[in-house]
């Protein structure tokens, strides 16, 4: 076999097997298949994680998602709270900042009523999400 070259054919499943999908007018005949697990959406996955409380699931699963609406970045401060202070201090005043853009007619005291729950939030949730969600709800939001 010295001195001779060998060439190998590259078999694909259409030269193998005859295409099993009738052809229509303006398709190529290959089937466009997507895999779906039972994880669902990206949005599915996040609800779960923040079922679960776990930091780093929630965080994982929000980076996954197109945008998040504020009522959501509020539960993320919620799993946040108990965790790293510098982290949540951070994602507290993305919150804040979030709200004075998105809150219809927002006005600095509901501002500091805003900042003011949010600092009280590791120490005293129910409190501050009480005063949280009546902001909230007062400015249109969620």
């Amino acid at each position: 076999m010295r001195g001779r070259r060998r060439t190998w054919r590259v078999l694909t499943f259409d030269t193998v097997l005859p295409n099993p999908l009738p052809t229509q007018p303006g398709v190529d005949g290959h089937a466009n298949i997507r895999s779906v697990t039972s994880d669902g959406s990206p949005y599915a996955r996040f609800r779960r994680a923040l079922e679960t409380g776990n930091e780093l699931l929630v965080l994982g699963a929000a980076r996954e998602l197109p945008q998040i609406a504020l009522d959501d970045a509020l539960r993320i401060c919620l799993v946040l709270r108990d965790g790293d202070p510098v982290r949540y201090d951070r994602a507290a005043v993305r919150w804040l900042g979030r709200f004075a853009l998105e809150a219809r007619a927002a006005t600095i005291p509901d501002l500091r009523v805003a900042a003011a729950a949010l600092e009280a939030l590791p120490t005293r949730t129910a409190e501050a999400m009480e005063q949280l969600q009546r902001l909230c709800v007062a400015r249109g939001i969620g």
